[in-house]
């Protein structure tokens, strides 16, 4: 009925005004709220002066060794494009149209290895052009300011990607995630094709529907807050601690390793 749907959608909506308001839910939050005001300077001072009529495009990268144990079964058979074959894609786009690219360096890059570290910092060293600006991993910004500004969201699967969708961007997911299969209405690419035929597509379209982006993407903000089982025994407090029957867990696990 109309009353369970409208609450439907004030669940969806707490959810995300929860996480773009840079609180965590199901974990932490990787990013400042959209409206920081630290984060709003430096993304003034970023974007300010360049030109209001050049395009923007922002690519989000993500920790790719998360899933890498899930094998195969994780790409569904599709093609396994790499995320600096897709950077390189974009900035060539980007450069050709005169388009600006930012590249959001995934905060958990901190806690990459070494070999990892190396070989992305070998890759982003040799883009030495006005047309792209690379975000580090520790940067204060906030992700979410940052789509507020940009024309065109690319991710390779993170969950910025349906969060961009919420705020009305157009967004395409270059790589597998929780949200590929459901209505939304965001663009699943698995080749290089697709991915400049798009870019270009979007970019040209001034008629974006926006509400509509950011309506399709309530069933996922619903599923994301009510999934799972209720406790009975444990209070948690953040993602990793909490209370069990009244006692701190910490203290419960320090007292088992004993």
């Amino acid at each position: 009925n109309k009353s369970s749907l409208e609450e439907a959608k004030l669940i969806s909506e707490t959810y995300f005004r929860q996480r773009i308001h840079g609180n965590g839910l199901s974990w932490y939050s990787y990013s400042k709220g959209i409206h920081d005001k630290t984060s709003n300077q430096i993304i003034n001072s970023l974007i300010g002066n360049e030109k209001k009529e050049q395009k923007k495009i922002i690519f989000f990268s993500s920790s790719e060794d998360e899933f890498e144990s899930l094998g195969d079964k994780w790409y569904q058979g599709k093609e396994k494009l790499t995320q600096f074959q897709i950077i390189e894609n974009i900035f060539q786009f980007a450069k050709i149209n005169n388009y600006k690219l930012f590249i959001r360096i995934h905060p958990n890059f901190k806690t990459s290895s070494n070999r990892v570290k190396k070989k992305w910092n070998k890759f982003l060293k040799k883009f030495n052009s006005k047309n792209i600006k690379i975000i580090s991993h520790d940067s204060k910004i906030s992700s979410y300011g940052m789509i507020n500004r940009m024309d065109l969201v690319v991710v390779y699967g993170s969950t910025i990607g349906i969060e961009a969708a919420y705020l009305g961007k157009a967004v395409i997911v270059t790589g597998p995630s929780y949200y590929s299969n459901i209505n939304a209405k965001i663009y699943v690419i698995d080749n290089l094709v697709a991915l400049k035929k798009l870019m270009s597509q979007i970019i040209k379209n001034e008629k974006i529907n926006s509400n509509q982006i950011s309506q399709s993407t309530l069933s996922y903000g619903y599923w994301c807050y009510k999934s799972g089982i209720k406790f009975k025994n444990y209070i948690p407090y953040s993602p990793l601690n909490g209370k069990y029957f009244g006692k701190n867990i910490d203290l419960i696990f320090a007292i088992l390793i004993k």
